[in-house]
């Protein structure tokens, strides 16, 4: 490949060798651009793998019934199937295309563009779904924080006036107690 690469650079100073070395790293180039789709399709599949093993562990084991799922995320998962699902009816799409070496090489360029627009539409979805989670969980976050704003200030009222009452009652049994002990005194006095 280096040598043909250096004849390249070298052939224009004669027309027919640079016209067979440009075919020749064409050739090559195609080639290699439909052994790397391979590759890529095969990153897809294991992202998508990835994706969805990620949920299983965060979500699968989840008893919905203690901690319930809330409607953002319900069709945060939903639009991610969705895609997911779209995504692999569009890869079948391009794998059953490969049908022969000859016909993987000829669409060697189009494969390429429709695998990269695959992965760009998985990382979309994932990003997308990412986002809603996260919104919903900060919005979630935020009500739990106010519920318990509202109940410290209520619990913390409710002391006050807690204190007050037993204030006002720790005064009213010393009166009880000493106002018979002052009259006592003072009926001894006289």
């Amino acid at each position: 490949m280096l040598s043909l690469e250096s004849l390249e650079a070298s052939s224009p100073a004669f027309p027919p060798l640079e016209a067979v070395v440009g075919g020749l790293m064409k050739l090559i180039n195609t080639y290699e651009t439909m052994v790397q789709n391979e590759v890529d399709r095969g990153r897809l599949y294991e992202r998508i793998d990835a994706i969805q093993e990620s949920l299983v562990i965060a979500w699968g084991d989840r008893d919905f019934s203690t901690c319930r799922i809330s409607e953002a995320q319900v069709r945060a998962l939903e639009r991610l199937n969705v895609s997911v699902q779209h995504i692999l009816r569009e890869a079948s799409v391009v794998a059953a295309g490969r049908n022969g070496k000859l016909r993987r090489f000829i669409l060697a360029g189009k494969h390429k563009t429709d695998i990269s627009d695959l992965v760009r539409s998985l990382s979309d979805a994932d990003d997308d779904f990412r986002r809603s989670i996260e919104l919903d969980t900060s919005r979630r976050i935020t009500d739990v924080q106010s519920s318990i704003t509202l109940s410290s200030e209520s619990s913390s009222q409710q002391h006050a006036v807690i204190r007050k009452e037993l204030r006002n009652l720790h005064i009213l049994i010393s009166r009880i107690f000493i106002t018979p002990l002052i009259f006592g005194l003072f009926a001894r006095s006289f």
